[in-house]
């Protein structure tokens, strides 16, 4: 994790959790999709709402292994982020370009990214790149863009995709430069979750007020619908 910013981990039990979670999704939400792409994905984003999911980030094993990791006080910074990848018109081909995930989060240095997958991803499915050993440098140069701030990936050397297998857990520092990985021919489609994870002990942190990135919108016309 120092060297490259990012391991993958493999625990039994919570590959047996993620089966059990392809299955509600496969059940409760997927069956409800239907040609209406912008339906489909506030399915996902429902999902990522369930009680379900929010167990497994709380998981007793997650908590350990980020303690050994380095994080004396545990908070979740923001929201499940679901990621959605698919040649279909839900997907629409799209990844998210090269970026680091602390911009949008500007809190604890030694915050970490836990991110898993539904499905095996690989260089030869839907995946995800990193950027080995980059996040020892810090907050490398962008752009910021309407899809957040924007890496200039012409400076980004060791870009590597990823071989995760369904309910491994990909844990990686917040300041690893990273993209999705799209497969042209790829007939199956990717979800994936993450949450990002502080340490409310960071000094640091406490003397920029504890602040966080994310904020909180409300559609207030949504009840007139």
């Amino acid at each position: 994790y120092e060297a490259d910013g990012f391991f993958i981990w493999r625990n039994e039990a919570l590959i047996k959790e993620v089966q059990r979670l392809r299955l509600h999704f496969d059940t409760v939400y997927k069956s409800r999709f239907d040609d209406s792409a912008e339906i489909n994905r506030n399915l996902i984003k429902r999902f990522a709402d369930d009680p379900k999911v929010s167990a497994l980030f709380s998981d007793p094993s997650i908590s350990a292994l980020v303690s050994e990791l380095g994080i004396r006080i545990p908070v979740f910074c923001g929201p499940i982020v679901t990621h959605y990848t698919s040649n279909d018109a839900t997907g629409q081909a799209y990844g998210l370009p090269l970026h680091q995930d602390w911009p949008s989060m500007g809190s604890s240095l030694n915050s970490l990214i836990i991110w898993f997958n539904l499905s095996d991803s690989s260089p030869s499915t839907h995946s995800i790149a990193v950027a080995r050993g980059m996040h020892k440098q810090g907050l490398l140069s962008g752009s910021q863009t309407e899809k957040g701030y924007v890496l200039d990936d012409t400076n980004v050397e060791n870009l590597t995709v990823l071989d995760i297998r369904a309910g491994e857990l990909l844990i990686m520092s917040s300041f690893l430069p990273h993209k999705t990985h799209v497969h042209s021919h790829a007939s199956e489609w990717k979800l994936s979750l993450s949450r990002r994870i502080d340490d409310l002990s960071d000094a640091k942190w406490a003397e920029r007020g504890y602040r966080n990135a994310y904020g909180n919108t409300v559609d207030r016309n949504l009840f007139m619908m």
